[in-house]
């Protein structure tokens, strides 16, 4: 993600209305943080409702943020946060990248530049955003095959 303009625009294509309205409405998204603060575990059933994709780990910790912390995470993880220039750097150490085919947050174009360094694996699950979330089997095998190639001793 570029810029503001183009995560807004990838945050209405493939997010709820709450979340783009949390996020870009600041006098509605103080108001929601406020809320939930009041009482944050009557706010999980409203949260699991109106994102019911969402697992129920992560919609108990959306109570758990006030706007500050909320409105910094996006700022400073999804604009600033320059994870391919970061990964770019690193030549001796094996990564891993695990990813979905419908989640928007990192581009064809950077994963194909980060593919081609020897020491990165990239597997793209089918699925969106929340299924790395969901499918955590699946997850962890998929990091215990990874660290058996590689060799890695933990």
């Amino acid at each position: 993600i570029n810029s503001e303009e183009q995560l807004k625009e990838d945050l209405k294509a493939h997010s709820s209305k709450l979340m783009v309205t949390m996020t870009f409405n600041r006098l509605w998204g103080r108001l929601a943080c406020f809320m939930h603060e009041l009482y944050p575990p009557a706010f999980v059933p409203l949260i699991r409702l109106l994102e019911p994709d969402l697992p129920a780990a992560v919609a108990e910790d959306a109570t758990l943020h006030d706007w500050d912390s909320y409105s910094g995470s996006f700022k400073h993880v999804l604009l600033e946060q320059k994870m391919k220039d970061l990964l770019l750097q690193i030549n001796e150490i094996p990564i891993l990248i695990i990813g979905t085919d419908e989640d928007s947050y990192a581009s064809k174009a950077e994963l194909d530049q980060l593919q081609l360094q020897a020491n990165v694996k990239i597997k793209i699950f089918q699925g969106k955003h929340n299924f790395l979330l969901n499918n955590s089997e699946v997850i962890i095998q998929e990091i215990n095959r990874f660290i058996r190639m590689k060799g890695i001793h933990i």
